[in-house]
């Protein structure tokens, strides 16, 4: 993942989404709820970035159905911000 994050700082967003791709795969090997959620939101922020707003706010619904009934309240509570502040989500 910091690898990805990285990559995103530095303006490649597209060799960012590979590494958050390869992250949420470890994570799902790991059964990691929080770290796919994780993985998931970064990913849908870097293709916002990209203005690929279909596939960005389906990334953060996958983050928010990864996520258990209990617990990951700090991550729901992002990934809900990012889908709010999406600018394909927003209606002007």
């Amino acid at each position: 993942m910091n690898i990805g994050n990285n990559f995103s700082g530095m303006g490649d967003l597209r060799g960012s989404i590979g590494f958050y791709e390869k992250a949420c795969q470890v994570a799902r090997r790991l059964n990691d709820s929080i770290r796919i959620a994780t993985a998931l939101m970064n990913e849908g922020v870097v293709r916002s970035d990209l203005r690929v707003f279909d596939s960005s706010r389906l990334r953060f619904n996958e983050a928010l159905a990864s996520l258990p009934a209990r617990g990951g309240e700090y991550v729901r509570m992002q990934i809900d911000y990012n889908l709010a502040t999406d600018p394909g989500t927003r209606h002007h």
